[in-house]
């Protein structure tokens, strides 16, 4: 600002000096009546929000909070198979638990992706957690060859035991199983949380 007001006054024309400063100051002006008009709708928009939210009986705060809570539960592991939209594992797959669906993304960057697949709660008719080994007992080949599961009998050097999550849905004859695995040092407890938690959502529409 400085070097075009000097420019200006070299040129021996203060009087555009100081349009050009005038200008600038109404650019800032207007900048910060914009920044200050957006915080007070924001906090406008929360105040609001949050008036109508106290408005609301317990009964019905306590379904938001419980919505709220289950839209959070996220959990990642390596997609084995057993989706019938999903004939190929994906090695790092990041899944919601959702009110209605246990939604599978594809993962891109690191971030939730699009949805490639979901599992409908209300189709869920077991959830079981395995080690290794029970799971290639439990697995018909049969069963191997419509989920397309053969990376389960991969050779590869084992630092912690890894256990497989295995959600059973879906009708016909023969229905679907979907095997996530779980590795590293808590693999266990990971897999038996989310094991406990999709049986709770499935028995809480079972009761409702």
């Amino acid at each position: 600002m400085n070097t075009i007001l000097a420019q200006a006054e070299t040129q021996g024309n203060p009087l555009l000096g100081l349009l050009i400063l005038i200008a600038i100051a109404a650019v800032i002006v207007y900048l910060a009546r914009r920044v200050y008009a957006g915080a007070k709708k924001t906090e406008a928009d929360k105040a609001a929000a949050q008036a109508a939210f106290n408005a609301l009986s317990p009964e019905e705060k306590a379904a938001i909070q419980a919505k709220k809570e289950k839209e959070k539960t996220h959990f990642s592991g390596r997609y084995m198979g057993g989706h019938p939209d999903l004939p190929r594992p994906i090695q790092t797959t990041n899944c919601q638990l959702a009110e209605d669906d246990i939604l599978i993304y594809s993962p891109v960057s690191g971030k939730l992706g699009p949805v490639v697949g979901k599992i409908p709660l209300s189709q869920v008719q077991n959830v079981v957690v395995e080690d290794k080994s029970t799971v290639e007992k439990r697995v018909t080949m049969t069963r191997v060859l419509a989920i397309g599961v053969f990376a389960l009998a991969a050779k590869k050097k084992e630092v912690h035991p890894e256990f497989y999550l295995t959600i059973s849905w879906g009708g016909g004859k023969i229905g679907n199983e979907t095997i996530f695995e779980f590795d590293g040092e808590n693999a266990q407890v990971n897999a038996n949380a989310l094991r406990n938690e999709i049986a709770k959502r499935v028995n809480d529409l079972t009761a409702a």
